[in-house]
C-alpha cells in the first residue's frame, strides 16, 4: 500500500502524488521554446519531486530532447577546478543513464569524447557542451541531433568563487542562435533567487531568465491526493475534513502529506469509519505540537533576523497591513523563506494559519511571568470552571476574566520579556487561551482572513466552535467595520455568536464591553486597555535615562548642560569615580569609557603599512583603483557570516590564524583591548567567545571604511536585534562595543567615531530607527547625546544598546578601528569578547 510522503522526493509507486499535469505541461513548453528557466522556491514545496518527474515525461515522450539533471549541494565549499571536474563526472553519469533508459549504446566518438575531456572552468565547459550534441543521436533518427535540457537543482551550493563567471557563461550560450545552442534549455532550482546569492552586487548576468513559479497545491489536487488513498484502501474524508485541510496549510505540500500522514495512520482510525473533523482537530492539534523539519525550517527563519517579528506582527494583526513589495528586503527575504506571500488584496499576508499558529509561538516567550495571575481568587478554581455541566464553553466569563487578568496585572505587562509592545495584548490572549485548551482538552486554530489584521481564532470544544476576532483599536469607524466583518465570517462558518476582542492602546483608552445583534447573530466586544504607566519609582531607577512621556523625559529638556559624559582618560582617573566601571556602562550611567593614548600612535600606523602591502585593504594613494568598496573587512564577523553557522566558526579559525603572525614585531592590539577590559571589570574573567564544544569565535575584527561609508542610527544585540538563540553568547544580559581608533578619516587631530545617545533601544523606538526618523524624534524630544572624538590609538567601550550612529567618512583617507563585541551580565563571572 502507498503511503503519504513527508521525506524527500516521492514517486507514484511508493506514494500518493499529486500529478500536476498543467504544471508539467507549462514547464516542457517552455523547454520546447528554449527557455532558461528559474523556478526559487522555499524547501519542502515539491521542487525535486516536480522536475524528476518532468524530466521523466521527457525521457519517455520527447526524444528530440535529451535531458540531464545535477545538484550543487554538495559543492558549496568546493575550489573552482574541482567544482567543474565534479560537475563533468556529472554530466557523463547522467548520459550514461539515459542511454541506459533509452536502451541506447555510447558511440565510440563520444565514449572518447567523455574519456578525453578535462573540464577545470568555464570555458572549458562550454566548449564541451557545443561538442557534445554531434556525438549523442535519437533512438529512431540517428541523423538527428538531440536539443540538451539541463536542470540544476540546489543551484544555492554552487562555490561563491565561480557563480558570476558561471552565469556569465550561461547567458553567452544562450544569446547564440537557437538551432545550435548546447545546453538548448537550462533550469536552476534553489531556495535563493539569484539576486539574493550576492556573488558580486552588480547586475545580473542572468537577466535571460524565465521564472517558472510552482504554486501551493489547489483545493482540487489536494481533493486528487486524497482520492487515490480512498480508491485503494476504500476509507473516505468528509468533505468539509478536506476543505479545512486545505484551508489550514494553504495547499503547502509538506503540510498537506503530513496532516494526510497522521490521519490515515497514526490516529488509528479504523478504515470503515470516515474521516471527520473531530480526527482532523486531533491531527491539528499534534501537528501544531511535533517537531518536523518543516516547521523547524520555518522557526529558524523568522529567527534570522530581529526585524522579521515586528514585520510578521503587522501582517498579521495591523489593520493597515504591509504592501505586498519584493523590493523591500525584509518582505523579499521572508518571501524566500516561504513565510509569507502576495493576498488577492495586493497585501503580504502569512502563508498559511497553521504558520502564523507556529511564527505566534516562537516569538511568544516560554513564560510570561504572569502565569499564576490568569485566575482571580475570586473566580473559578481553574479553568474547568469556565466549562459548563453540559461540556460547553462559557467564553463571555472566559474572555471577561482575562480582560480582568489585564487589569490584575497592570504596569508589569510591560515587562514581559522580549515581546513588541504594540502586539502584547495578542500574545498574552494567545497564551491565556493556550493554557485554556490545554487544561480543558479543546482545540484552537487561527484562520487568517485578509491581509488587514485579520487574525480569527477558533476554539473547538464538544463538537462546538467558539469564533474570536482580535484586533488594535485605530479609530471609531474601525472598530465598528471590525463588528461588520466578523458577524460576516460568522455567516461562512454557520454560527450565531463571536468575540471581539480590541487592545487600547491609546494614552487614555475607553475599556467597553458591549453586545451587538446583527441579523440574528451575536457578537460579545471587548475593549481592552493594555499600556498603563510605570510607577514613578520604577522610572527613578533609569537616571533620566530618556524614556517617552517619563517625567525624567521632562527634567532632561529643561537641563541646558549636559550631565551624560564619558568616564576619561584613563584607568587610575576612572577607578576615583567608579568602583566598577563596566557596571556603570550597563546600567547607561556614562555614554562611554575612554582610554586615551593606550596603543601607540606610530604603531598604529607601521600595521596599516603591512595591511596594504599585504594586499588586505586597497592602497589609499592609488585613485585609480578598481576597488571602489566602502568598506573592508579584516577578520570574521558574526553580524555578517552568523546565520551559517558552521561557516562563521570555520572563517573565524582563519581569524585566529591569520592574527598568530599579524603583528609580529608590534605589540598586540588584541591582547591590549582584552587587557584594558579585564582592568575595567574587577573580578571577571575576560576571555574569547567560544560555543559549549570550545568552537572559538573571532577575537576582533578590523573595519577599513572609505569615502562615504556611515551607520545610521541603530543598535548592535545578538539578544534585541539578531537574536541568535543559537549561540552561546545569547546568554549574555548585555552587549557592549570596544573599538581602538587605528587612524581618523581626518588626519587633522580628533575625529568624530561615533555619536552615542542617551536612549536605551526598545520596542517604541524601534519604529523610529526603521523609518530613519531617530533624529528628527531624538530632536523634539530634547534626547541627549554624547560625540566621542578620538585620536589616533585611543580606545573606548561603549553599551550598544543606546542608539548610536556614526557620521560618513569623507575624503578619500579611511576610518580604520579594531572593533569587538562584548557580553556581559553582572551575575555571570565570564566575559565573552568576540567579533
Amino acid at each position: 500500500m502507498r503511503i503519504f510522503g513527508t521525506y524527500g522526493p516521492v514517486n507514484i509507486k511508493e506514494h500518493y502524488v499529486v500529478s500536476r499535469r498543467e504544471e508539467i505541461a507549462d514547464y516542457i513548453n517552455r523547454v520546447k521554446q528554449g527557455r532558461y528557466i528559474v523556478l526559487f522556491a522555499p524547501r519542502q514545496t515539491g521542487k525535486t519531486t516536480f522536475f524528476k518527474n518532468a524530466f521523466n515525461t521527457l525521457i519517455d515522450e520527447e526524444i528530440a530532447y535529451f535531458p540531464a539533471q545535477l545538484n550543487f549541494e554538495a559543492y558549496k565549499n568546493r575550489p573552482p577546478d574541482l567544482f567543474y571536474t565534479d560537475i563533468f563526472d556529472d554530466i557523463r553519469e547522467e548520459i550514461e543513464t539515459i542511454y541506459e533508459k533509452r536502451n541506447l549504446k555510447l558511440s565510440s566518438e563520444l565514449v572518447e569524447l567523455l574519456d578525453t575531456t578535462k573540464i577545470t572552468d568555464n570555458v572549458a565547459m562550454r566548449r564541451f557542451f557545443r561538442k557534445l550534441p554531434s556525438l549523442l543521436f535519437r533512438e529512431n533518427d540517428p541523423t538527428e541531433v538531440p536539443r540538451i535540457v539541463l536542470n540544476i537543482d540546489e543551484f544555492d551550493g554552487i562555490p561563491q568563487s565561480v557563480l558570476s563567471d558561471f552565469l556569465h557563461t550561461l547567458r553567452r550560450i544562450y544569446l547564440t542562435d537557437s538551432y545550435v545552442r548546447s545546453p538548448y534549455s537550462v533550469s536552476i532550482v534553489g531556495v535563493k533567487s539569484i539576486t539574493q546569492l550576492n556573488y558580486d552586487r552588480s547586475i545580473s548576468p542572468f537577466n535571460i531568465q524565465d521564472e517558472f513559479t510552482l504554486p501551493n497545491f489547489t483545493l482540487l489536487q489536494v481533493q486528487e491526493l486524497l482520492a487515490q488513498y480512498t480508491d485503494e484502501v476504500g476509507q473516505s474524508f468528509a468533505p468539509e475534513v478536506i476543505e479545512i485541510l486545505h484551508k489550514q496549510t494553504a495547499g503547502q505540500p509538506f503540510l498537506v502529506n503530513r496532516l494526510a500522514q497522521i490521519l490515515t495512520d497514526e490516529l488509528e482510525i479504523p478504515k470503515s469509519d470516515t474521516i471527520k473533523i473531530s480526527h482532523f482537530l486531533h491531527a491539528h492539534a499534534r501537528l501544531l505540537e511535533e517537531r518536523n523539519t518543516n516547521i523547524d525550517h520555518l522557526i529558524t527563519n523568522i529567527r534570522r533576523d530581529r526585524r522579521f517579528e515586528k514585520m510578521l506582527m503587522d501582517i498579521a494583526f495591523s489593520d493597515e497591513g504591509k504592501r505586498y513589495n519584493l523590493h523591500n528586503e525584509i518582505i523579499s527575504e521572508l518571501v524566500t523563506y516561504g513565510v509569507i506571500t502576495k493576498g488577492e488584496d495586493g497585501l503580504c499576508k502569512i502563508l498559511n494559519p497553521i504558520y502564523l499558529h507556529c511564527i505566534i509561538q516562537a516569538f511568544q516567550p516560554l513564560a510570561n511571568g504572569l502565569e499564576d495571575e490568569y485566575l482571580s481568587d475570586d473566580g473559578p478554581m481553574d479553568f474547568f470552571g469556565y466549562i459548563t455541566p453540559s461540556g460547553s464553553i462559557q467564553m463571555n466569563a472566559l474572555i471577561e476574566n482575562f480582560k480582568n487578568f489585564i487589569a490584575r496585572a497592570g504596569y508589569r505587562i510591560l515587562q514581559v520579556p522580549d515581546t513588541p509592545q504594540e502586539f502584547i495584548g495578542q500574545y498574552l490572549l494567545s497564551a491565556y487561551l493556550d493554557q485554556f485548551v490545554q487544561s480543558v482538552g479543546a482545540s484552537m486554530r487561527l484562520e487568517v482572513q485578509t491581509g488587514k489584521g485579520r487574525a480569527d481564532i477558533i476554539i473547538s470544544h464538544n463538537g462546538t466552535q467558539y469564533i474570536i476576532e482580535t484586533k488594535i483599536w485605530r479609530s471609531e469607524r474601525r472598530y465598528q467595520a471590525g463588528k461588520q466583518q466578523l458577524a460576516e465570517y460568522l455567516k461562512s462558518e454557520r454560527t450565531t455568536e463571536g468575540y471581539y476582542v480590541v487592545f487600547d492602546h491609546r494614552e487614555n483608552p475607553n475599556p467597553l464591553v458591549e453586545t451587538d445583534i446583527y441579523d440574528d447573530l451575536t457578537i460579545r466586544s471587548y475593549v481592552i486597555p493594555v499600556l498603563q504607566k510605570r510607577p514613578s519609582q520604577v522610572l527613578a531607577e533609569r537616571q533620566f535615562m530618556y524614556i517617552p512621556n517619563s517625567p525624567q523625559h521632562l527634567e532632561t529638556t529643561m537641563k541646558p548642560q549636559s550631565s551624560w559624559l564619558p568616564a576619561e582618560p584613563d584607568l587610575k582617573t576612572i577607578y576615583k569615580t567608579y568602583s566598577n566601571p563596566i557596571y556603570s556602562l550597563s546600567q547607561a550611567e556614562i555614554p562611554a569609557i575612554i582610554l586615551r593614548n593606550a596603543y601607540s600612535p606610530e604603531q598604529c600606523q607601521g600595521l596599516i603599512n603591512r595591511f596594504t602591502n599585504m594586499g588586505l585593504m586597497r592602497d589609499e594613494a592609488d585613485i585609480n583603483s578598481t576597488d571602489k568598496r566602502t568598506r573592508i573587512d579584516i577578520g570574521t564577523s558574526l553580524g555578517n557570516r552568523g546565520s551559517d553557522k558552521d561557516g562563521f566558526l570555520t572563517h573565524a579559525k582563519e581569524t585566529h590564524n591569520l592574527f598568530r603572525f599579524l603583528f609580529d614585531g608590534f605589540d598586540n592590539p588584541v591582547d591590549l583591548i582584552y587587557e584594558s577590559l579585564s582592568a575595567l571589570s574587577p573580578g571577571k574573567e575576560v576571555k574569547v567567545a567560544r560555543e559549549d564544544d570550545e568552537a572559538l569565535y573571532g577575537p576582533a575584527i578590523f573595519r577599513v571604511h572609505y569615502e562615504t561609508h556611515s551607520y545610521k542610527p541603530h543598535i548592535d544585540s545578538v539578544k534585541h536585534r539578531e537574536k541568535r538563540t543559537d549561540y552561546a553568547v545569547y546568554r549574555f544580559e548585555h552587549q557592549f562595543a570596544g573599538v581602538l581608533c587605528f587612524q581618523n578619516a581626518d588626519e587633522n587631530g580628533k575625529g568624530t567615531q561615533a555619536i552615542l545617545h542617551r536612549c536605551l533601544w526598545s520596542e517604541d523606538i524601534q519604529p523610529y530607527i526603521a523609518e530613519e526618523t531617530f533624529d528628527k524624534y531624538a530632536l523634539e524630544n530634547g534626547i541627549e547625546n554624547c560625540t566621542v572624538n578620538l585620536e589616533q590609538g585611543d580606545l573606548y567601550f561603549f553599551n550598544t544598546r543606546c542608539i548610536h550612529e556614526v557620521p560618513a567618512v569623507q575624503g578619500t583617507r579611511a576610518r580604520i578601528v579594531l572593533a569587538v563585541f562584548i557580553g556581559y551580565s553582572p551575575d555571570d563571572n565570564e566575559i565573552y569578547v568576540w567579533s
